[in-house]
């Protein structure tokens, strides 16, 4: 009897340690960034165009003037293609040889404005669109 009974408290134990981890597993935030900004990047179908406008909202201000002083790559018309900027800087660090002719109008549009990212993956995400 005295064996049953241990047995039972062991299982016991186990299963409130369990509950325990899942109530602090569920409870503490996961994956937080360093800054306290969420930095996901949503994307949209819309059906007249692969990216969106790199303007913001009413005011039509550059989304530029919302960053802080870290690298920002505009992606826009270069000679007749796609040119991928940094910092304003007169020349492309990066060429991507897709003709602009050969987009939908919508895109060229956009590129015509520029098209603005925050880091270099954000950048790839939207040359996929262009090169697939």
């Amino acid at each position: 009897m005295k064996k049953s009974f241990s047995i039972i408290i062991s299982i016991g134990l186990i299963l409130l340690t369990g509950v325990i981890i899942l109530i602090l597993f569920l409870t503490v935030p996961q994956n937080e960034p360093e800054n306290g900004k969420n930095e996901q990047v949503y994307f949209t179908s819309n059906p007249n165009s692969s990216q969106e406008s790199a303007r913001s909202g009413a005011d039509g201000e550059d989304i530029n003037a919302m960053t802080s002083k870290s690298d920002i790559y505009t992606i826009k018309a270069y000679q007749g293609h796609i040119g991928v900027f940094l910092n304003d800087e007169a020349q492309p660090v990066r060429e991507v040889h897709v003709l602009l002719s050969s987009l939908p109008p919508e895109d060229q549009a956009l590129l015509e404005n520029g098209i603005t990212a925050n880091s270099q993956g954000e950048v790839q995400i939207i040359l996929e669109d262009y090169t697939s």
